[in-house]
């Protein structure tokens, strides 16, 4: 053992001298002991006086470089000042756990260098750093962490201290701790006391104020104060019994071992070096692999110790687990394996000297991808052989602790994917995001799975200025090592001086792979070529990319591995629509973002002499962070250029759509055709047959990423939601005779944009391919900017406020019946729709908008409507640009709902199932049962864990193929758009809810009573959930469907309240448990009866629930779910026929 640094055996003027700093925690604080208040990390800064080992404590709330200073700066103000200082350094905590990566970071951040360098100057301090594999050189400080944090915790337990709870304990601890002997304890009770830490600060012990002893006293039974008192006894009495004695021990100093002697085996661990190494050279020596001495073999090893990574018997600085590839000789034989596959993938070490061989580097193979098999390198044996070369770039990547890694990627145009190994995720510690529901394909369909997705940034190794982000799929495997063998450079002297992206001639693993993505973004288009072979070098962002056939240095015997890349259009954005359809939508809440959109909207829009609106773009980043676009832009149009060259027909379409854009004035030429600020928005067509109108859409990109990693929507704010939900448009379209739906044609189009903000929104352009290119500006709001559907929407609001005195009828309804750029509302009778007919045409007129596509169920106001602002096809509620399997349909002259049905037959697999039901669009729940069915298959594929192309089971096939067959038979079903709710009428809601070991839900009805004592009944909507996969007892499952029949309830009275009195609101359940439940109070059950109560009690009123017998509850067959064949009965009441009785009484007299 060395001789201890001289700051420890130095006398010193004082204590605290020269100082050790260490951080320990984090331990949970609370700020406040109110209820319900949230707790949050704090940490403990321990400084240690290196001569006398006495301990300062100092509480950090955070570990922001400031607050560190503010620590260091307090002891600096008690202690006096210092000499020297002794710290970790940040890569001491590499291998920490993830509760101190936050530490980590800290102690690693530039910030905090910097800034505790100055601080340091500023004190004429010297700070010294630790080695960054050394972290026992301060162990000092190590020592005192250890045991402070560990009897801390062990005191404190599962007790939440507040912050001055927590300094108040580390005071204590702080003063008990320099209170502990330096020396032996002497049995003579003439000598003077032991000497401690605080006789160098106060020449007396530190003593806390006497306390009664509580140390086997209840914590729960304690004052705040007396559990202050018990977790300091605590700690002494731990520190007396478990610490003590170990300060005296120095087993190192009285334990004789051998001096080292040359040629002596000595293991030095080194965190970069790999198995391999470790393992040839105890081979080399013939050790034992287990304990690394003596000259026997594994197997007679007397050690009792394994490896702690695999609990295989080898040294764990053995250990290949997932490191390295092996083969290992079995019998006669010999099976080779890579990674964690070898050894049948179990065991990952080696088990027994004898049994195991390492394997030679750079094994020879030459992997392809994308490439004809036909010329892959042939199975020459001479120095002559030759490989492909794929194009690959080495970039550089940051790790979650801010180093660079240095990686190789293949730049695949064939890849509509990026992909990333999952070794080298772990690597760079990126967090992985398991949401990814897309499959890898190669030739032959083969799939592969994919553990999840992850962002991270690459940045070139010859500009550190190129930099962009990249979203990838992360996978196990992607290929060997590229290229298999070194690259003959001889013969390639013509690419030595060029700025190559990669040492392409060098194998080297492949982490992972760019696809075509971002391929467009990254070719320049220049190229080196040699007349004597055909490799080829293209110049790209990242530097010139090497690929063709070249010739090797060395070639033994090789396989061949052919790759390739799919992947199907992802169906998340499918099932996140279908589930919110599905869900009782909730009030919308903003949040600051949303705050600061609404207050840059405010102060910036402009309202022009012809009453049109002038907006500008509600920047949340500064508009400098975007990089150079043009070139990405330029490649995007040449793409789209060779697509309409290849179609004259979509070329003729396509410029007619610019060319209208121009004559409209939402387009223009931009004056400086040099100019290159701002941003470029890459632009393509969209082709929708279905469309009434606008059949040929032209759609901009402002989400490409500029060279900075930055795209114009990234530092946009997306704004509140300000549309009205179809739910409630849809409930509010039913309750009246008249209806009338419109549409504001090119809203968008039609809101100026503020002259300053026109550069962020250039486009290039030309009508042939002979013209010039030239760069035009977007005038106007543009669909395809996050911030639009906001910008649109609040200036059609900020319009009806401001005509609100001139058309009150149209500014009301804009508020309440507007669905993006749709109308649907409904009143009492045509003269009023006739009126609000001529208020919203002038209303829209006098903010520049046009009202289109009008229609309705009255011949009356139909008469009043232009010829050619009539709507000539039937009305579709639903504003996504996907085709719909079952879609919500409105005849007008018929007056009824019905459902569209496009069915494409698919093979029966998950992805296509899932797709197929995401597609069923049924916003009012009229198909409420057929759409539960539909949710059940969805659970069982998900409890099968099946691959995303893989066939379900026999039974779901031929469930599934006769739910398809059956399909068509909806489009018979209609379903009355009135509700039958006329003047003088009494309006009563009646809600009903039942539940199944399948699922649960709730169905809402409507009953008008005439003067004449006529009664009519109408379904309204319903909802419906699937039971959990977790079992739950049928009271509770009846609960659940009670609370959303109480959600439901409360949307529709909350929308009709408004517009027309509701007499009487009733609900139904056939569960006597659960009306026990809501009628009593929520604190007397358990949390979560409690919880649902006290939501259903602030829906409903307890008065209205009812019980309704099993037979007569109609919600019966919503909470099992039905077949399209099942005889839904005509009327749409969820009536099977044999049980056609109930709701009678829904129809008897209002008297009984």
């Amino acid at each position: 053992m060395s001789d201890l640094p001289k700051e420890r055996v130095l006398e010193s003027s004082k204590a605290f001298l020269n100082i050790a700093i260490d951080f320990m925690g984090p331990f949970l604080i609370t700020f406040s002991r109110r209820r319900g208040q949230r707790s949050q990390k704090a940490y403990i800064c321990i400084f240690v006086c290196l001569a006398t080992k006495a301990i300062h404590l100092e509480v950090a709330s955070d570990l922001s470089t400031p607050t560190f200073l503010d620590a260091f700066k307090r002891f600096l103000a008690r202690r006096g000042p210092c000499l020297s200082v002794l710290s970790d350094h940040g890569t001491n905590f590499v291998g920490a756990k993830n509760a101190l990566n936050e530490l980590y970071s800290l102690l690693d951040s530039q910030e905090y260098k910097q800034s505790f360098s100055d601080e340091l100057a500023n004190h004429r301090i010297t700070w010294h750093f630790t080695p960054p594999t050394g972290a026992h050189f301060n162990g000092i400080s190590e020592a005192n962490v250890k045991a402070v944090k560990a009897h801390l915790y062990k005191c404190i337990g599962n007790q939440i201290l507040s912050l001055e709870e927590l300094c108040t304990v580390s005071a204590q601890i702080e003063a008990l701790l320099n209170s502990r002997p330096l020396c032996l304890l002497s049995s003579d009770p003439s000598e003077p006391s032991v000497l401690t830490p605080a006789h160098f600060l106060t020449q007396i012990p530190l003593e806390s104020l006497p306390a009664s002893d509580v140390t086997n006293e209840n914590p729960n039974r304690l004052t705040r104060y007396k559990l202050l008192d018990q977790i300091v006894q605590t700690f002494w009495k731990r520190w007396s019994s478990e610490c003590l004695h170990d300060l005296q021990l120095r087993e190192k100093w009285n334990t004789s071992s051998s001096p080292l002697i040359p040629g002596q085996i000595v293991l030095i661990k080194q965190d970069n070096v790999p198995p391999l190494h470790w393992f040839s050279t105890i081979k080399q020596h013939a050790l034992c692999v287990n304990c690394l001495t003596g000259a026997h073999k594994v197997s007679e090893c007397k050690s009792k110790s394994n490896c702690s990574n695999c609990k295989v018997k080898h040294n764990t600085l053995l250990c290949f687990k997932n490191k390295v590839s092996f083969s290992v000789k079995v019998g006669p034989g010999e099976l080779k394996g890579h990674g964690s596959e070898s050894r049948s993938s179990r065991n990952t070490g080696p088990e027994e000297s004898e049994s195991f061989s390492p394997p030679t580097p750079h094994s020879p193979s030459v992997s392809v991808l994308c490439s004809d098999d036909n010329h892959v390198l042939s199975s020459s044996h001479n120095n002559s052989g030759s490989t492909v070369l794929l194009s690959t770039v080495k970039v550089l990547i940051p790790d979650n602790n801010g180093h660079y890694h240095p990686l190789r990627f293949i730049l695949d145009s064939g890849s509509q994917s990026n992909l990333i190994l999952e070794s080298t995720r772990k690597k760079l510690g990126l967090p992985l995001n398991k949401d990814a529901t897309t499959t890898i394909k190669g030739i032959g369909m083969g799939s592969n799975p994919v553990n999840g997705q992850v962002n991270f940034t690459i940045t070139s190794r010859l500009d550190s200025r190129i930099k962009y982000s990249i979203n990838a799929l992360v996978v196990d495997k992607i290929i060997d090592m590229l290229p298999s063998q070194p690259v003959d450079m001889s013969h390639l002297k013509y690419l030595e001086q060029l700025p190559l992206a990669d040492d392409f001639m060098k194998p080297d693993i492949v982490s992972g792979i760019l696809g075509a993505q971002i391929f467009p973004s990254l070719i320049l288009g220049d190229r080196v070529t040699s007349s004597t072979n055909n490799v080829v070098a293209l110049n790209t962002v990242l530097g010139y990319v090497v690929m063709g056939q070249a010739p090797l240095c060395s070639v033994d015997d090789s396989t061949s591995n052919t790759f390739c890349v799919f992947q199907d259009p992802p169906i998340d954005n499918l099932l996140k629509r279908f589930w919110e359809i599905e869900t009782v939508a909730a009030p919308a809440m903003l949040n600051d973002e949303d705050k600061k959109c609404e207050e840059l909207y405010s102060s910036s829009v402009h309202r022009n002499d012809d009453g049109s609106y002038t907006v500008s773009l509600p920047f949340k980043g500064s508009p400098d962070e975007l990089g150079d676009s043009y070139h990405s832009a330029r490649n995007r149009f040449f793409s789209l250029e060779r697509k309409l060259q290849s179609n004259p027909e979509l070329r003729s379409g396509y410029n007619k759509v610019i060319q209208e854009n121009i004559d409209e004035g939402y387009l223009s030429v931009a004056v400086d055709q040099s100019d290159r600020s701002g941003f470029f928005i890459p632009h393509h067509m969209v082709v929708r047959p279905d469309k009434a109108s606008s059949k040929l859409r032209c759609v901009f990109d402002a989400s490409m990423q500029s060279s900075s990693s930055k795209s114009l929507n990234d530092l946009l704010f997306t704004g509140p939601k300000l549309y009205t939900d179809l739910f409630v448009i849809l409930l509010n379209f039913r309750l009246f005779p008249v209806v009338m739906v419109a549409d504001i044609r090119k809203m968008f189009l039609q809101i100026k944009l503020n002259p300053d903000d026109w550069k962020y929104q250039k486009i290039l352009w030309r009508f042939h391919p002979d013209d010039q290119l030239l760069s035009h500006v977007l005038t106007t709001v543009t669909f395809g900017l996050r911030c639009s559907p906001f910008l649109a929407l609040r200036t059609v609001k900020q319009l009806a406020m401001d005509e609100a005195n001139n058309f009150p009828l149209a500014a009301s309804k804009v508020e309440t019946d507007l669905y993006m750029d749709d109308l649907a509302t409904s009143v009492f009778n045509a003269d009023e729709a006739c009126v609000l007919f001529e208020q919203m045409v002038g209303l829209f007129k006098a903010g520049g908008f046009t009202l289109t596509k009008w229609a309705t169920n009255s011949g009356e106001v139909l008469q009043e409507i232009p010829v050619a602002d009539r709507l000539s096809e039937i009305v579709q509620w639903d504003a996504d640009s996907s085709v719909k399997i079952l879609g919500l349909q409105w005849s007008a002259d018929r007056d009824i709902f019905y459902f569209k049905i496009n069915i494409d037959n698919k093979p029966c697999t998950k992805r296509n199932m899932l797709s197929l039901i995401s597609r069923l669009f049924d916003p009012l729940g009229l198909l409420a049962p057929v759409i539960l069915w539909a949710k059940q298959l969805i659970q069982q594929l998900w409890c099968l864990n099946l691959s995303w192309d893989e066939t379900p089971p026999p039974h779901i096939v031929e469930d599934w193929e006769a739910f398809q067959s059956q399909l068509p038979l909806l489009s018979d079903l209609s379903f009355p758009r009135h509700l039958f709710v006329v003047e003088n009428c009494t309006l009563q809601i009646f809600g009903f809810g039942d539940a199944s070991v399948k699922g649960f839900g709730g169905v809402v009805y409507s009953r008008v009573v005439f003067p004449n004592g006529d009664i009519k009944v109408n379904l309204i909507c319903a909802k419906s959930k699937v039971a959990p996969v977790k079992s739950q007892s049928i009271p509770r499952l009846e609960l659940c469907a009670a609370l959303l029949l109480a959600q439901l309830v409360q949307t529709v009275v909350d929308s009709y309240t408004l517009r027309f009195p509701i007499e009487k609101v009733l609900c139904f359940s056939d569960s006597t448990v659960v009306l026990s439940w809501i009628h009593a109070s929520p604190h007397v059950w358990e949390t979560f009866v409690a919880n649902r109560v006290s939501k259903i009690q602030e829906s409903v009123d307890i008065t209205a629930w009812w019980k309704i017998s099993g037979t007569d509850n109609p919600a019966d067959c919503l909470s099992r779910g039905l077949k399209p064949a099942e005889n839904l009965n005509r009327n749409g009441l969820f009536v099977p026929s044999p049980l056609k009785t109930r709701l009678s009484f829904l129809r008897q007299n209002p008297s009984s």
